[in-house]
């Protein structure tokens, strides 16, 4: 096995990360919020830290890149607390299942009045007619990396690889070999409403 030097130890504790946190809007009966994207949060198709997923009350969250896991916390946690400040009533649901849902014709797609931002609204009617609107609204976390300069240096001189593309590969042979392990750490809700299980017993039984 293979021993890191503590200069080799400190390069890996950094990296470019980012996070995109999903969450639906509710209002204070824990029902889903029918209100548009908050105007305070600025415009939903140009603003690089909060926007709309497939619901207009599915609200996404960004960081920007940050290069160790605390930076990165912090920034998702202060943009977090300004959401919920502008929310006002509202409040973000902290289960990636939804609570209880309207009918699905009623859950509020997204809208992109401009003309040009049209396609994003196709988009969704697509997902609509192939899954159903209950299904978008399972709301979660995507994490996104890449390796420093650094320590790409370090790695093609660890692995013998000639060429950074080889060790995405490798990373990504890894994670699909332990992904149950992932999945099983990370994607598991605790609850999920009655409601939401019927709907979708045909798909999860």
């Amino acid at each position: 096995m293979y021993k890191f030097s503590k200069n080799q130890r400190d390069i890996f504790l950094s990296g470019n990360m980012g996070l995109e946190r999903e969450a639906l809007r509710v209002d204070q009966h824990g029902l889903l919020a029918m209100t548009p994207f908050p105007e305070k949060l600025g415009d939903k198709v140009n603003n690089p830290h909060y926007t709309v997923d497939f619901s207009e009350s599915q609200l996404e969250i960004i960081t920007s890149v940050k290069h160790s896991p605390r930076e990165l916390y912090n920034s998702l946690l202060n943009k977090t607390h300004y959401a919920n400040q502008v929310l006002g009533q509202e409040s973000l649901w902290p289960f990636s299942k939804p609570g209880k849902l309207p009918r699905e014709e009623e859950i509020p797609m997204a809208s992109f009045p401009d003309p040009q931002f049209k396609s994003k609204e196709m988009y969704r009617r697509g997902l609509v007619r192939r899954y159903g609107s209950y299904m978008q609204m399972i709301s979660g976390i995507h994490y996104n990396f890449s390796f420093t300069a650094e320590q790409i240096k370090v790695l093609l001189s660890i692995t013998g690889y000639s060429h950074s593309d080889q060790l995405y590969l490798a990373l990504s042979r890894n994670f699909l070999r332990h992904r149950w392990l992932f999945i099983l750490l990370f994607g598991a809700s605790p609850v999920a409403h009655k409601q939401y299980i019927d709907s979708q017993s045909h798909r999860i039984a």
